[in-house]
């Protein structure tokens, strides 16, 4: 045995009957309300911390700037190109994808999206059965969003999607087509509209 084996030999005799021990006395005491507050503080620091290590390491393999941010269990990955300008915000449960390699998905500075939005560059080969998809190599368009855009909860966005500054998609849309500069977008497929100069305060 060697030296390494060894050690991890010693070190699972134990801490494995240390984790055993501990895992009884909580279980026992799991119903006192101190222990329960304990429990409860511990998940949540070890909850924010997990989100902080993931949202470190997308920082640093992809382009995406200091300020930018985003909630828990929302997932920022692909091995294609990632870039989110400053300040921009995405919420929770989200899925931010650039798949596959050599594509790009770019997010513009100060944008609001909200909970549930998949943004994802893979694309639909459109043949005729699906067991043909799977025996060829995945496929996918860039997606472009530009700056200050709000994009509201459960949208989808797919690959080949461009959408302009300044403009809404709205909550529960499906983004099929480019979307302009300063116009508002809703529904299944999302369609315009409005444009966001109809609300102009005349006065300013």
């Amino acid at each position: 045995m060697s030296p390494k084996e060894l050690a991890r030999t010693i070190g699972n005799v134990t801490i494995g009957p240390i984790i055993s021990a501990l895992a009884r006395v909580l279980v026992r005491a799991q119903g006192l309300p101190i222990v329960r507050r304990s429990l409860g503080g511990l998940y949540d620091a070890m909850r924010i911390s997990a989100h902080k290590n993931s949202e470190e390491r997308a920082k640093i393999r992809y382009d995406i700037h200091p300020t930018a941010y985003w909630g828990e269990e929302t997932l920022v990955y692909g091995d294609g190109n990632i870039k989110i300008g400053e300040h921009s915000y995405c919420g929770t449960r989200s899925f931010l994808l650039a798949h596959p390699a050599g594509i790009n998905l770019t997010i513009g500075k100060y944008c609001a999206i909200s909970h549930n939005v998949h943004i994802r560059t893979e694309v639909n080969k459109k043949r005729p059965h699906y067991r043909d998809d799977l025996a060829t190599s995945p496929a996918g368009q860039d997606i472009t969003i530009g700056d200050y855009v709000w994009i509201g909860a459960n949208v989808f966005i797919g690959g080949g999607i461009s959408i302009g500054d300044n403009s809404i998609i709205g909550a529960n849309s499906v983004v099929t087509t480019d979307v302009p500069s300063n116009s508002i977008f809703a529904g299944v497929p999302a369609k315009l509209v409005g444009m966001k100069t109809d609300y102009a305060d005349p006065a300013t």
